[in-house]
C-alpha cells in the first residue's frame, strides 16, 4: 500500500512540475506576441529564443537533480538487491540519529551513544556486525558514479576551464564596454576563475559527505567488533 502512495506522489509532482512548464511557456507566447505587435519584432524573437532556453535549463538541472543512481533501478529481487544495496527508509538503522541532539560539551557522549546504536541494532551478535561491516565497506568502496564524478570535477576544474576563460566572448559578455578594457578583463577573470572554484567546491561538498559518514560507522563496527571479542575472551 505505501508503494502505490509513494508511486501516486511521484506522478503528481511530475505532473505539477509539467503543468507549470506548459503555464510558462503559455505566459512566453502571449509576452512574445505583445512586444511584436506593441515594441518590436527583433526584440519578440529575442525574447523568445532567450525564454526557450531558459525553459529547456531548467527542465535539465531539475532532470539532473532528479537523477539518484541507487533507484535508476529498483531491485526486484535478491540478487539484484546485491548489485544495488539500497537502505531503505523503513529500516531502523540510522532512524534514531536523526532524533537524538548533539552533545556540544562532550564528544565521548556523542561516541558512545552511537555506539550503542550499532550494538543495538545488531543485538550485539558479532555475525550481524561483521555483515554490517561488508555492508558499509561496500558502500564505500568506488564504483561506478564516483568515477564519473571524479571525471566531472577533472573536467570542470582542466580542460573547460582552460577553454572558457580563453574565449574572448565569454570576456567581453561579462565584461562593461564604458569600463576600462584592462580592467574588465581582470575582473572578468576573477569571476569567472571564483565561479568555477564555488561550483567545483560544491559538487565535492555533496559527493563527499556520505563517504565521510560511512568511513566513521565502518570504524565504529569495527570498534563494537572488537569489545564483544574482548568480553567473549574474558569469559570464556
Amino acid at each position: 500500500m505505501r508503494y502505490f502512495k509513494d508511486k501516486i506522489n511521484q506522478i503528481f509532482k511530475k505532473i505539477n512540475f509539467y503543468v507549470a512548464m506548459i503555464g510558462i511557456l503559455f505566459i512566453i507566447m502571449i509576452i512574445t506576441m505583445l512586444i511584436n505587435v506593441f515594441v518590436d519584432n527583433t526584440l519578440s524573437y529575442n525574447f523568445w529564443v532567450f525564454s526557450i532556453y531558459l525553459l529547456m535549463y531548467a527542465f535539465i538541472i531539475q532532470s539532473l537533480f532528479k537523477i539518484n543512481p541507487e533507484y535508476l533501478k529498483v531491485p526486484k529481487n535478491i540478487y539484484e538487491w546485491l548489485d544495488i544495496p539500497i537502505l531503505y527508509n523503513k529500516d531502523q538503522f540510522l532512524n534514531e540519529t536523526k532524533k537524538k541532539k548533539i552533545n556540544k560539551e562532550d564528544l565521548m557522549e556523542n561516541l558512545d551513544y552511537f555506539r550503542k546504536q550499532l550494538l543495538t541494532y545488531t543485538k550485539h551478535d558479532l555475525t550481524k556486525l561483521r555483515m554490517l561491516k561488508a555492508y558499509v565497506r561496500a558502500k564505500n568502496s568506488k564504483g561506478n558514479f564516483a568515477t564519473i564524478m571524479q571525471t566531472l570535477i577533472a573536467l570542470i576544474s582542466g580542460p573547460l576551464f582552460v577553454f572558457v576563460i580563453r574565449q574572448e566572448a565569454v570576456i567581453n559578455y561579462f565584461g562593461n564596454p564604458e569600463a576600462n578594457p584592462l580592467m574588465n578583463s581582470i575582473m572578468t577573470y576573477i569571476f569567472i576563475t571564483l565561479l568555477f572554484v564555488f561550483v567545483l567546491i560544491n559538487i565535492i561538498f555533496l559527493f563527499s559527505g556520505n563517504k565521510t559518514r560511512l568511513s566513521f560507522i565502518e570504524e565504529m563496527i569495527e570498534v563494537c567488533i572488537k569489545d564483544i571479542e574482548e568480553e567473549n575472551n574474558k569469559s570464556a
